[in-house]
């Protein structure tokens, strides 16, 4: 998602990140990297003690070197033992539902309302529950990352469980169905998600590196193999095979060979054979992908795509792997990588590799032209572009609610623009009100003659706005809205009232537009737009808006609106 999220910021777009709870230093490393960003909490309120609990853990997983932490980890449990819970209340079954955050809605409703993006993104299945409150003028898109009742089932097939993965697809199709568009990691899960959702658009983005660097070819005498994984079944199975029967060749053939293993995955992995070395959790590896002569994924089963193989391949590494390491890669040409049928197989590659430099370097070499060819952001993040600058005209899909109910996108609206506080409002308008803040940098103020008024601060690099939604239930056909506001601006051109109606069927929004004239003098504007089918409009946006690029402050005092009937 960063990398996503770095290459929009490179191609002009401001994005906002709504995030679970992370630790303050990861809190002050997403802050640099995103426009905005709100954290919501990831768990319930717990005791003291267990919160005095994870606390003292986390601590020690990022002070202490991994065996270490592993002894304390066990010492802190005998000390201060997780506290027995109460008789829980029936914990959904599926994967899915269990790990949906319900204070995501709120403070996306929130956010939504606030800044109105052109897009709203939700990663994995489990936040697409967050998108039934945004606005149907609105895009909503989720990256899927992976088709998640998929993982089980290739974990039962491969001889293995994910228990803790249970769903099912049409678990998974609810949540899906309440997106526009949907994201798929590579190519083979655009299939699945086009089934379970066809009034969706499918779109295909696979995974772009920070950047590509093709690192230097180790000496020919190299004899270093690279594993790098996280925590997670398919790693910790494969690792295990390849030592018990793939590094016993490897050794025989090389003497000196010699594995390591960096990242999570070294947590479950013990009775080390000779040579293996485990180096946990690296903050930058690429010291590690340069001294490595070989880069190796000896998966068994998964889903998605394998990101620690795009990495290697970014890196212009000899790689080797099974079938599930480069499923969704199976296109690149030339091929850059060799993939093995079994563990002996791949001891025998890999120990061939190790002995024959000029062929390494080869597959260097396809690596690296892979990378360069269809690996770049600019390659990877294209389709995404694309949806994004066609968002207007992208049919939307009916959002479903919790219960299968179809969202009603009027829900809420006021008949007009509010008085006083925005939770007051008359309906025999037009009524006068002092505006109050309701918007991206919108500041309670008085203006140079002392009055009370709304301050919109300017800003080189973004807009100030103050907005309202209004609904046109039961208007009647041929009436007009009308609309009045009281301003003071220093600058001709940087400030206007704007008002845009947004169509049902999903059209492009007519907008409406009156400028202030600058100069320093407090000015009226005003707007009426007659309805001749006003069944025809979702709802009305009303902004006052200082742009981007202003020097000096704009007031506002006063604003009202009002139904005017056909004549």
């Amino acid at each position: 998602m960063l990398r996503m999220i770095a290459h929009l910021r490179s191609q002009g777009y401001r994005v906002g990140l709504i995030a679970i709870e992370h630790p303050r230093s990861a809190r002050r490393e997403l802050k640099a990297q995103v426009d905005r960003l709100w954290i919501v909490k990831s768990q319930p309120d717990l005791p003291v003690r267990e919160r005095l609990r994870l606390a003292i853990r986390g601590a020690f997983r990022r002070l202490l070197p991994q065996p270490l932490y592993l002894l304390g980890k066990r010492v802190l449990y005998q000390f201060i033992e997780p506290p027995r819970p109460a008789p829980p209340a029936p914990r959904p079954t599926s994967f899915i539902l269990r790990k949906i955050n319900p204070r995501m809605r709120a403070i996306t409703a929130r956010v939504v309302k606030e800044f109105w993006p052109r897009a709203v993104i939700a990663q994995y299945v489990w936040s697409a529950h967050a998108l039934d409150v945004v606005p149907d003028q609105i895009l909503t898109v989720i990256d899927t990352i992976d088709v998640q009742h998929r993982r089980r089932e290739h974990a039962l097939a491969a001889g293995s469980d994910l228990p803790h993965h249970r769903c099912s697809r049409e678990e998974e199709t609810r949540e899906l169905q309440r997106a526009d568009v949907l994201i798929a990691i590579q190519r083979h899960e655009t299939h699945d998600l086009a089934g379970m959702c066809p009034q969706a658009r499918v779109i295909c983005v696979g995974h772009a590196v920070d950047r590509l660097e093709r690192l230097p070819s180790p000496e020919d005498g190299a004899r270093r193999i690279l594993f790098v994984g996280a925590r997670y079944d398919p790693n910790i199975q494969g690792m295990r095979l390849f030592m018990d029967e793939a590094w016993p060749r490897i050794r025989a053939a090389v003497p000196d060979a010699e594995l390591v293993i960096c990242g999570r995955v070294c947590d479950d992995l013990h009775q080390l054979p000779p040579g293996v070395r485990l180096e946990g959790l690296v903050p930058d590896l690429t010291a590690r992908y340069a001294q490595a002569a070989v880069v190796i994924n000896p998966v068994p089963y998964g889903t998605g795509l394998k990101i620690k193989t795009v990495e290697a391949l970014s890196h212009g590494k000899c790689f080797v792997g099974t079938q599930a390491a480069v499923i969704g890669l199976e296109d690149l040409e030339p091929r850059p990588y060799i993939v093995t049928a079994d563990m002996e197989e791949m001891g025998d590659v890999v120990a061939r590799l190790l002995l024959n430099p000029a062929e390494r370097r080869a597959m260097e070499e396809r690596a690296w032209q892979a990378a360069r060819d269809r690996l770049a952001p600019q390659q990877v993040y294209r389709p995404l572009m694309e949806i994004l600058e066609q968002a207007k005209t992208i049919p939307r899909v009916r959002r479903r609610g919790e219960h299968g109910v179809p969202g009603d996108g009027n829900a809420g609206l006021p008949d007009q623009i509010r008085n006083g506080s925005f939770e007051q409002w008359a309906p025999d308008g037009p009524v006068a009100w002092t505006v109050t803040p309701e918007g991206h940098q919108a500041l309670r103020g008085r203006t140079p003659d002392g009055a009370a008024a709304v301050e919109l601060p300017p800003a080189p690099d973004r807009q100030a706005t103050l907005f309202q939604l209004v609904r046109t239930n039961g208007v009647a056909a041929g009436a007009a809205f009308e609309i009045e506001m009281e301003a003071l601006a220093s600058e001709p051109g940087k400030f206007g009232l704007v008002v845009t109606l947004f169509p049902r069927s999903g059209g492009t929004p007519v907008i409406h537009a009156s400028n202030h004239a600058g100069g320093g003098q407090w000015q009226r504007l005003a707007l009426s737009i007659r309805l001749d089918n006003p069944s025809a409009v979702q709802q009305i946006k009303v902004v006052a808006n200082l742009r981007a690029g202003a020097t000096r402050p704009v007031w506002i005092r006063h604003c009202a609106s009002r139904w005017e009937a056909a004549t």
